[in-house]
């Protein structure tokens, strides 16, 4: 493919990008404060919980509810309420990074329903419950929320205390998972496979484990856009082909903000 060729075909993946988020963000919203709606929508985030209190968005619009009964990500649910103005006070940092939305549910009536859709996000939950579950179960409170938070992003499980000494010394990041995390996952693992199967084979796998990995960390921004990096630099490994850092983040970058255009205004984006 010649130069020219690439440039025209960015410059037409740019004219999308830049089209989506003018109409993303320059179409007024027909829902208004006060509207009484019922929706469908999938748990894409963990709630967060604070006291007896559980927030997470569903379908851009944030739900605030009581603790019990407990709802995860991955369930399938039916959300009846009245819409809102947002407004949670000093502690927004702890709430995941799409809970600043245009609107806020405070305990709307919720119900759960099956759906086949769903299932493989409510595998992917209790696979991430249960290496929680053994962390707090092996390691003290503190030590349990720092490692879970450092691999899986958790953040709903910190004592007050050990959370709020996090923010007043300014090291709250290092409990956020991160692209790093992906890196070091996929070398590792490419580094044994590699002792017992070809190159291109053990890419595959590699590819498969961080598409898993990004779900179970809740598909945070930063490991959505190292997973897609990653993704392409072994897929390219897998087929024999050349790829180059800078391609692969525009790539990353692009699809994100395709999909969802709030990340734009993500730091960890």
């Amino acid at each position: 493919m010649s130069r020219n060729q690439l440039i025209f075909i960015w410059t037409v993946l740019l004219v999308i990008l830049l089209a989506r988020l003018f109409f993303s963000f320059s179409t007024p919203s027909a829902q208004k404060p006060g509207q009484r709606i019922s929706f469908h929508a999938n748990l894409l985030t963990e709630p967060v919980v604070s006291g007896e209190v559980a927030r997470f968005v569903a379908d851009g619009i944030t739900v605030v509810t009581t603790r019990f009964p407990e709802y995860h990500y991955g369930d399938r649910v039916i959300i009846s309420g009245t819409l809102s103005q947002p407004h949670f006070g000093k502690n927004n940092d702890k709430v995941p990074h799409k809970i600043q939305q245009d609107f806020v549910m405070f305990f709307p009536k919720i119900e759960r329903e099956k759906s086949d859709t769903s299932y493989g996000l409510a595998v992917i939950s209790n696979i991430r419950q249960h290496i929680m579950r053994i962390m707090h179960q092996t390691l003290p409170s503190s030590s349990a929320g720092l490692l879970s938070g450092i691999v899986l992003g958790a953040r709903e499980d910190f004592p007050s205390e050990f959370y709020g000494a996090l923010r007043n010394t300014g090291t709250l990041h290092v409990v956020a998972a991160s692209g790093m995390n992906v890196g070091i996952l996929a070398s590792f693992t490419m580094g044994i496979l590699l002792r017992f199967m070809r190159r291109p084979i053990a890419a595959v796998f590699v590819v498969g484990l961080i598409i898993v990995y990004a779900f179970l960390a809740l598909l945070q921004p930063s490991i959505v856009r190292a997973a897609i990096m990653g993704g392409i630099s072994f897929g390219a490994l897998a087929l024999n082909r050349q790829t180059f850092a800078l391609w692969s983040l525009i790539t990353a970058a692009f699809l994100m903000l395709l999909v969802d255009p709030r990340l734009i205004f993500d730091i960890g984006f």
